[in-house]
């Protein structure tokens, strides 16, 4: 019998916000697209918390102390199917952000300030923040 399941993977980004209450977005360095910080998990990895603060520490130089699942969608573009899982962040600082070179700059916007590679993320900024 063929096995129709569904073969994806799994990515888990963070929604951070400043004490100004915007999101931290990040500018990938080879795309020139806005993301927020995160990724795929690792084949090996289990732990949720653990990979999304792994991804976040080395794309920001951020130390997530707390975060919470918040919306779930599923990705289909040219080169993956993929879960997104979005969290809401709590960092122990956001003043002092270290880019590696996968992204060119960062920047704290409110929903509609910069255009998201996924249409579909500034819809999960936009509930979180309650915006209608």
């Amino acid at each position: 019998m063929a096995d129709n399941h569904l073969n994806l993977r799994v990515g888990q980004y963070a929604l951070i916000r400043n004490n100004q209450g915007k999101i931290l977005a990040l500018r990938r360095s080879k795309s020139g697209l806005w993301s927020l910080p995160g990724g795929r998990l690792n084949s090996d990895e289990r732990d949720w918390f653990g990979a999304l603060k792994r991804e976040v520490t080395e794309e920001t130089g951020l130390e997530i102390t707390s975060a919470k699942p918040i919306s779930v969608e599923i990705v289909d573009d040219p080169y993956q199917v993929k879960y997104c899982v979005y969290f809401a962040v709590i960092c122990s600082d956001t003043n002092n952000i270290n880019l590696t070179d996968e992204h060119s700059e960062y920047r704290f916007a409110d929903p509609g300030e910069v255009e998201f590679e996924y249409p579909h993320i500034e819809e999960t900024i936009k509930e979180y923040l309650n915006y209608k």
